[in-house]
């Protein structure tokens, strides 16, 4: 995926740590956080998020999920799904982006 433009809005999805792995993946830009349960049309029509950040698994949801509630919400811009270290990204990497038509989606590993 091409380099992120140099501002725009994330909205991060149950990530504690979001400010810091934006700070690293997308400099200068502003972050929303929220829950899973709140991800709703009315959040995406507010935040107008041009990325949408996520764990590739939350308390209670994993991000099929998230990729598939932004689906059905008719979000069409960046996704970046964030894991710990994984022996087989590029598996992962596959399955969420047929998931998400193809389009644009990016999977971050955390440092350890």
């Amino acid at each position: 995926m091409a380099a992120f433009p140099p501002a725009g809005t994330v909205l991060a999805i149950d990530l504690r740590d979001a400010p810091r792995l934006v700070s690293r993946e997308a400099p200068g830009w502003s972050v929303v956080v929220t829950r899973f349960c709140m991800l709703r049309g009315p959040i995406l029509l507010r935040v107008a998020p041009d990325l949408v950040m996520f764990p590739l698994f939350g308390r209670g949801f994993d991000a099929l999920q998230v990729v598939e509630r932004l689906g059905e919400l008719g979000y069409r811009g960046r996704l970046c799904c964030v894991t710990d270290p994984l022996p087989a990204p590029e598996v992962v990497l596959g399955e969420l982006r047929a998931a998400n038509g193809g389009r644009g989606l990016r999977l971050v590993e955390r440092l350890s």
